[in-house]
């Protein structure tokens, strides 16, 4: 494997809603081209793609870590066509002295962990670190809570997602038909959810199983089950940025990268949970016509419990998530080999 092979396969290890991996390389000479796979995120939550711009943004920094680490420059030009809506960046290499990046070693590692997260407080000095990672930036800005109070609010705030999805027949069915329910399965398809990474408890689990029909279920204890989970948290945040345009939702994605491969150097855990914040996108953009006047409500005012309690009323708020010391998690997302068209 040459170096621009290595550092496409850095990027390929970049979060992405439901596993989609939503990217695609070409390569010609010394510059890769980073595409958007718009097929591969189509489910109710997606308006204008900007969930692939946050998961193309952090293979994007993926890829400038490994650069770094592998000996290169990259010079980067972020949606540099307006005529090829799909060509997120292009990355010009210029060889260079190799520039170790402590977080090169981390990129592999870093998942969502969805256990609850051990009583145990995020020092200060890792406060400190995690908002100078993520506030990497001048287009993102990243905001933590802590208190106790807020910490619980947000909880129940961030659980009108379970039921909504629950709820909802679109988005039941997308999600249960990107469920992984074995190991072989995983393995076969390496995108969607692979049901160990859910972190369910047995009778959890159990239940779970039952909600697959969506004319079966109407279990509520799932979302409530899943509030005490995130009110394990001791810290929660969110990325802000200055507008809902894709430019911004990618500098979201790299922020976000950065923030998380710093928590996973600390040994922390962290989970993202923007279901609401995706879905409110829908709504601001007159785009909700499968959500319930109902659904509808409740997202408009889970969205702003999330920018009140982040003081936040004024930016987008592009992602939301819960971090704290969760140990080892139960599995990891598989992942597909990389795309890459060869145009030398």
């Amino acid at each position: 494997m040459n170096d621009i092979e290595k550092i496409i396969t850095a990027a390929s290890f970049a979060p992405s809603g439901e596993n989609c991996q939503p990217w695609r390389f070409s390569v010609q000479n010394e510059e890769i081209s980073l595409y958007n796979v718009p097929e591969r995120d189509y489910s109710l939550y997606s308006w204008g793609q900007r969930a692939s711009c946050i998961a193309n943004g952090a293979a994007l920094e993926n890829m400038l870590i490994a650069a770094k680490h592998f000996g290169y420059a990259g010079n980067v030009k972020i949606l540099p066509d307006q005529n090829q809506y799909n060509l997120i960046a292009k990355i010009s290499l210029v060889k260079t002295n190799a520039t170790k990046d402590s977080l090169f070693d981390f990129i592999e590692s870093r998942c969502s962990n969805r256990k609850p997260y051990k009583k145990i407080s995020v020092t200060d000095t890792q406060k400190t670190l995690i908002l100078e990672a993520g506030n990497s930036f001048p287009e993102a800005r990243v905001v933590l809570a802590d208190d106790a109070a807020t910490i619980s609010h947000l909880a129940e705030v961030a659980s009108v997602n379970e039921k909504i999805l629950f709820e909802n027949f679109y988005l039941h069915e997308f999600f249960f038909n990107h469920i992984n329910w074995t190991l072989e399965q995983e393995l076969k398809n390496k995108i969607g959810f692979y049901t160990k990474t859910l972190e369910l408890p047995p009778p959890a689990l159990f239940m779970f199983k039952l909600c697959k029909s969506w004319k079966r279920q109407k279990i509520k204890l799932i979302g409530k089950a899943n509030e005490q989970v995130y009110k394990s948290a001791p810290i929660m945040g969110v990325v802000v940025i200055p507008s809902d345009s894709a430019e911004h939702f990618v500098c979201a994605g790299r922020a976000l990268e950065r923030l998380w491969l710093t928590v996973a150097k600390l040994n922390l855990s962290l989970q993202p949970m923007t279901g609401v914040l995706f879905l409110m996108l829908k709504i601001k953009n007159n785009d909700a016509e499968k959500l319930s006047p109902e659904h509808q409500k409740l997202v408009k005012y889970a969205y702003g419990e999330i920018a009140r309690s982040f003081k936040q009323e004024n930016g987008q708020i592009a992602m939301f998530f819960r971090i704290g010391v969760g140990g080892s998690p139960s599995a990891h997302a598989t992942r597909l080999p990389p795309e890459i068209n060869w145009l030398n």
